[in-house]
């Protein structure tokens, strides 16, 4: 049995997510970007 398109997309995304955020420090982390922050 293989694994669904969209749980393959899901695992993709969060696994490039996570490399994005690889480096990132706490204080970079919590600085806003008012007009950019589509994610909060």
């Amino acid at each position: 049995m293989s694994t669904h398109p969209l749980v393959l997309q899901l695992r993709f995304t969060r696994r490039e997510f996570k490399r994005a955020l690889k480096g990132v420090t706490e204080a970079e982390a919590r600085k806003r970007f008012k007009p950019m922050n589509c994610i909060s």
